[in-house]
């Protein structure tokens, strides 16, 4: 327990990187054109796919269309 709340205190003392949408904004509208997905939607998943991480989501159809993409369900 005392190991999460180290971790959880450094989430929160972390500011967050902030970068534009712009660069993105061309891959998200082939992906989303591509998938029939929301491009808001794709503003996730196109980073995602590019640095080779997992996207947490709730969303299904995120869920069904890459791999990874993981459920929100599956986190302890």
């Amino acid at each position: 327990m005392g190991q999460s709340l180290g971790l959880w205190n450094v989430v929160l003392s972390t500011k967050p990187n902030l970068h534009s949408h712009i660069p993105l904004l061309a891959r998200a509208i082939g992906i989303g054109s591509k998938h029939r997905i929301a491009v808001y939607d794709c503003l996730y998943v196109a980073p995602a796919g590019q640095e080779g991480c997992k996207l947490v989501t709730a969303d299904a159809k995120l869920q069904a269309a890459f791999p990874f993409v993981i459920s929100l369900g599956w986190l302890p």
